[in-house]
């Protein structure tokens, strides 16, 4: 069982240990106005931009960057073509030639005024390159075409200290931390 609580809620995170419960990680979430990213999104030289990527190729670099959505492994094609073609999700992609570098999604969130960078992946092999920055503003890019967007969010776990810095590069500031605390399922509540 799982519960969440901000970092500076003390009496909610008191009340989750005295009923067992343990911190299990903490997410860190940072935002900043689009325009602080949007005069940096171009692509690289030797590289092309891409709204799409083949499902095969947007597996495996999922595959080489991440171990935490282990779920998104196990899409099949029907799920990832519904996942993309939805109106408040996007895909930025860098590419040399047909390899897939990097690639940002977006999920757009028009009554808060701002799009939420969901996931950033880069293949290990292209890394320290500045990709993942020029990743965050092609995304702001995409974000703002649409007027109603004014804001960019991503967010990190306490162990994604290379994400974590990358967003304070950026020039993104921490807004907020959420604590995920979890309960032995076997445990009465």
């Amino acid at each position: 069982m799982y519960a969440f609580s901000a970092r500076d809620n003390a009496p909610v995170r008191d009340a989750l240990e005295t009923a067992g419960f343990a911190a299990m990680h903490t997410t860190d979430f940072y935002s900043g106005p689009l325009a602080l990213l949007t005069a940096q999104a171009c692509a690289p030289a030797g590289t092309r931009i891409s709204r799409r990527l083949p499902f095969a190729e947007y597996r495996a670099l999922y595959r080489s960057s991440e171990d935490a959505w282990a779920g998104r492994l196990n899409w099949t094609p029907e799920q990832y073509d519904e996942h993309f073609a939805q109106d408040d999700v996007r895909l930025v992609a860098l590419l040399r030639g047909d390899q897939a570098l990097g690639f940002a999604e977006l999920e757009f969130c028009p009554e808060d005024a701002r799009a939420d960078v969901t996931y950033v992946a880069v293949h290990p092999a292209e890394r320290g390159q500045g990709l993942g920055l020029k990743l965050l503003a092609l995304a702001a890019a995409e974000a703002d075409t649409h007027p109603e967007i004014r804001t960019l969010r991503v967010r990190a776990h306490d162990h994604m200290k290379p994400a974590r810095a990358l967003y304070t590069r950026a020039g993104l500031k921490h807004s907020r931390s959420v604590v995920t605390y979890m309960k032995d399922g076997d445990e009465d509540v």
